[in-house]
């Protein structure tokens, strides 16, 4: 049995009839087909779903990065709605605050290359993103200071991975500054330069590990049920493979996709949106792919709430002991004349201990599991 608590700041509300289930979620990326996770977070809320822990690569560290902080479904298709994609994953400064000629030379050209003598210097990508990174870290400043830099203090548990190219291997973030570590997921190659850091050459983290699902695994002890959200990029044809982009995608794909099935396969329920039409650029059906996102994931919840209701009905916890220190006698008092020497199932078992809750007035219960039962630990608002 996992720790349970009952009102207060953090726990289930008493007077809430509504089940609610626990999970970890694992976000791929896919660029713009990313923000398809958006709207599968919603459908979680909408069914009672918590997410307890969340990781993601590329798009899925940004979009999962950023719920941990504290936003929203709702925020973040507010955030999408106004962002101009085009211009933010850009280097270039504002247009209107250009003159003439600035503008006519940077309206000449797609890429810069500068020279080291006679060698030309090829970039990373075609672009640096500072104003992503601009927005990053705007966006993520209050949640930063908040959790001091540690991102398990976050309003739900976050990581990220990265790819440091210069060794192959895979680096994760989960202290700092969060801006910075989605950043760093979301370097692809010869699309969206890589993060320079301590000697490293951080790019995205799907490269190495597409889903990360054992390490949100690992994120919350108490929850061991983990979704993958697969966003992922599908194989492309002939025709599609038009741009060193799209070569650069498709070469990812083949080589990550044992990891990726074997990480799905690892997972306790996968969900994969049909968006097999959209492509990694395709920011412009930005609202599509977050509706495809909902319709799915609320088919996908409401097969994840019968998983759960019946691992819940199918676990019995017996009451052999109910122990209370001094300082709690009353609630430990309670609680022993409700369940000692009886066998719940979980809801049960919760419904129980929000009755105390109301009965007593209390602000908070809290109860950790024993070898033999239970310890209940009751607080009063002051």
């Amino acid at each position: 049995m996992d720790r349970i608590v009952i009102g207060g700041l953090e726990g289930l509300d008493p007077l809430d009839t509504t089940e609610h289930y626990s999970v970890s979620v694992a976000l791929s990326g896919g660029g713009a087909r990313g923000l398809a996770a958006i709207g599968i977070l919603k459908a979680f809320e909408e069914k009672g779903i918590d997410v307890a822990a969340i990781a993601g690569t590329s798009m899925g560290g940004i979009v999962g990065g950023l719920y941990a902080a504290g936003y929203s479904p709702d925020e973040l298709i507010s955030i999408t709605h106004n962002l101009a994609f085009g211009q933010l994953l850009t280097n270039a400064p504002a247009r209107k605050t250009m003159f003439l000629t600035q503008r006519e030379e940077r309206e000449r050209r797609l890429i810069s290359v500068r020279f080291d003598g006679l060698m030309p210097v090829i970039p990373q990508g075609l672009t640096a993103g500072q104003r992503l990174t601009s927005l990053l870290t705007t966006l993520t400043t209050k949640a930063n200071y908040h959790c001091a830099g540690d991102f398990s203090k976050l309003p739900i548990p976050f990581k990220t991975i990265s790819t440091d190219i210069v060794t192959g291997r895979e680096v994760i973030h989960d202290h700092g500054s969060l801006a910075e570590a989605m950043r760093a997921t979301m370097g692809f190659p010869l699309a969206f330069t890589g993060l320079e850091k301590k000697g490293q050459l951080l790019m995205d983290g799907g490269m190495v590990t597409p889903i990360p699902v054992e390490l949100v695994r690992k994120m919350c002890d108490s929850v061991t049920f983990v979704v993958a959200v697969n966003t992922a990029s599908r194989l492309l044809t002939i025709d599609e493979l038009v741009t060193p982009v799209d070569i650069a995608s498709q070469v990812t794909t083949i080589m990550t996709a044992d990891k990726l099935t074997a990480q799905l396969q690892a997972a306790d329920f996968a969900i994969e949106p049909p968006i097999d039409d959209f492509g990694l650029m395709a920011f412009k059906f930005r609202d599509t792919l977050i509706e495809i996102g909902y319709q799915t994931g609320k088919a996908a919840a409401d097969s994840i709430v019968r998983l759960l209701r019946q691992q819940r009905q199918s676990m019995r916890y017996t009451m052999a002991q109910v122990e209370a220190d001094s300082s709690a006698s009353t609630v430990g008092d309670a609680v022993r004349k409700r369940l000692l020497g009886k066998t719940l199932n979980r809801t049960q078992l919760v419904g129980t201990l929000k009755s105390v809750v109301i009965d007593l007035n209390l602000f908070q219960l809290e109860v950790e599991p024993t070898l033999l039962g239970i310890s209940p630990k009751g607080t009063r608002e002051v």
